[in-house]
């Protein structure tokens, strides 16, 4: 989560005071340094000693995820808690863990072991569309464009993630402590288990949830910026990756945009070849929602890749398309959002000089701190 990877042509800048390792490209002539404060180093002992304390990772097409079954069926923990903890299973942080549960319609505090098999693989499917969507687009876009034009917040990112009210049915979130991370549930959405279901600590844990808190989050912000609401800077670093005339009054930047096809903040709509590009999922249908759902469209917009479902728990063949770093920051532009979750090759000097540009973002006020 520190530390950064800074991709150059060869043969690259001067390595800094932090640069910890220096790698050149056999096939190409990029070269990238990777600037951390401390680097661990070692053989294929010390990369075997870590992989062996994690667990599948969905992202990879080898991901056996009978082992992340086997221990979650065993396990009296909350799903929540097993869904971030990462020798269950790899890459599901608070962000993921939330939105995975919520559109597998389940509840974070139910025990591991009362999942059905169902369930669990709901859960394992939107695990590997998110983190799949995530990979390919460089943010974390959890909404599905299918649903836009249904939800009541068709600005929305996120399903309920730092969210006061669900974007889907606009009924309230509830957050709550767990294992010193904040969870978040619909309750409409996601039937909340029986309390003679949960251990004394966690009927306690959820006798204390309430509204959700809504914070300036680095990585997911939902306060997504249009055109309109960029700087004139951040419009212009649009225009000139664009290859467009960045001359003229913030009104003249605005209407080249429009006439460019842009599509504001939001990313669900993009032009070929920007960042995030709404493609058919084809083949079986997706997994089945929580029961205040509508079904969903099948065949459905639901990824940035083609994926062909051979109706499996894991993705069939993937044609990737990997948006590029400076595609990257600027979806980010676009939404408002930070570079906190960033491509591991966004810093080169292209994608720092937009991000310098980027509007400065500011904290929505809530309802209590408007009265103060």
């Amino acid at each position: 989560m520190s530390g950064r990877f800074r991709t150059a042509n060869a043969p690259g800048p001067e390595p800094s005071p932090t640069t910890r390792l220096c790698l050149e490209s056999m096939s190409s002539s990029l070269v990238a340094h990777l600037s951390a404060m401390t680097v661990l180093q070692g053989g294929l002992d010390l990369y075997d000693s870590k992989r062996a304390k994690i667990g599948p990772d969905p992202l990879r097409e080898d991901a056996d995820p009978a082992l992340v079954w086997a221990r979650v069926r065993a396990s009296p923990r909350p799903v929540g808690y097993l869904l971030m903890e990462q020798s269950v299973i790899s890459g599901v942080g608070n962000i993921y863990s939330a939105e995975i549960l919520y559109k597998a319609g389940v509840h974070p505090e139910r025990p591991g072991n009362t999942l059905a098999p169902d369930e669990f693989e709901r859960i394992w499917r939107h695990s590997v569309l998110l983190l799949q969507r995530g990979f390919l687009s460089g943010s974390i876009l959890t909404v599905d464009p299918a649903d836009v034009p249904l939800l009541r917040d068709r600005k929305a990112r996120r399903y309920i993630y730092n969210r006061r009210q669900c974007a889907w049915c606009g009924g309230p979130v509830a957050s709550w402590d767990m294992a010193g991370r904040t969870v978040y549930a619909c309750h409409r959405c996601q039937p909340p288990p029986a309390a003679d279901d949960l251990a004394p600590a966690r009927r306690a844990a959820m006798a204390a949830a309430g509204a959700v808190k809504e914070f300036a989050s680095q990585c997911a912000p939902e306060a997504a910026a249009e055109p309109a609401k960029l700087t004139v800077a951040a419009l212009r670093a649009l225009l000139k990756a664009k290859g467009l005339d960045i001359a003229g009054k913030k009104a003249d930047l605005l209407q080249r945009i429009a006439d460019a096809g842009n599509t504001g903040a939001t990313g669900i709509k993009a032009e070929q070849g920007e960042a995030v590009v709404a493609v058919k999922i084809e083949g079986a249908p997706g997994a089945p929602r929580p029961p205040s759902m509508p079904p969903p469209v099948t065949p459905g917009i639901l990824g940035i890749a083609t994926v062909k479902s051979s109706g499996e728990d894991r993705i069939g063949a993937v044609e990737l398309a990997v948006a590029s770093a400076e595609d990257a920051v600027l979806e980010k532009i676009r939404a408002g959002e930070s570079l906190g979750v960033e491509h591991v090759a966004l810093a080169t000097e292209e994608t720092e000089e937009l991000a310098r540009s980027r509007p400065v973002k500011r904290p929505r006020r809530t309802r209590s701190a408007a009265r103060a």
